[in-house]
């Protein structure tokens, strides 16, 4: 999709924000988020791209094959052949004054990881989006120091059936719609199992 550029109408006759007729005046909140976003607008939440149950917002492939990770992924100029630099920073929304830190000074070029335990967590993934920022959610993953090191009480475990672990997947899903994927908090041990992952993997592929 292409970048969506909003207009300013002080910007008309030759204008811009700095010099119109009333003078230097200060952003309103909607200048300040375009300005963080980069002048990008990313794709708003399409209810064809979910699915509801229990509770959950599920993501799904859309009837006419569009993907979440490409209906909400930023744009960016393919044309453009200089090497990239991806930064994700992960693990947000449970530090209210962190998270909003980052949203206020981070650009929108930033990708940004939400915890699926925050609260209010689609409010926040809005929130992020509004400024432009490409959002996914953590996935959390048996580590191998666990339970020493505990990623939370919906965290897929190599001790767990295939079941439960895939019902633990759709709980992190299901939190909130509008991110392009998951990231991986911890799981250096259950990324290491095949015949726990694998089932993981396919069950990303088809949503």
């Amino acid at each position: 999709a292409p970048a969506t550029v909003p207009t300013d109408p002080r910007m008309a006759d030759g204008q811009t924000p700095e010099t119109g007729a009333e003078g230097t005046q200060a952003p309103s909140a909607e200048e300040s988020m375009g300005a963080m976003a980069g002048g990008v607008l990313l794709n708003p939440i399409d209810p064809q791209l979910y699915e509801e149950r229990d509770e959950l917002v599920l993501p799904v492939i859309g009837i006419d094959g569009r993907k979440v990770w490409t209906h909400y992924a930023r744009p960016f100029d393919l044309d453009d052949r200089r090497p990239r630099l991806a930064i994700v920073i992960m693990n947000l929304g449970l530090d209210e004054s962190m998270t909003d830190m980052v949203l206020e000074m981070l650009p929108g070029q930033v990708t940004l990881s939400f915890s699926p335990y925050a609260p209010d967590l689609a409010a926040k993934l809005e929130r992020a989006r509004a400024t432009g920022h490409e959002v996914m959610i953590d996935l959390p993953m048996e580590p191998l120091a666990f339970p020493r090191d505990d990623p939370g009480p919906h965290t897929l475990l190599t001790s767990l059936s295939t079941v439960e672990n895939l019902n633990r997947l759709e709980w992190v899903l299901g939190q909130a719609p509008g991110y392009v994927g998951v990231t991986t908090w911890m799981g250096s041990q259950f990324t290491t199992v095949e015949d726990a992952m694998m089932p993981v993997l396919e069950s990303l592929k088809e949503r």
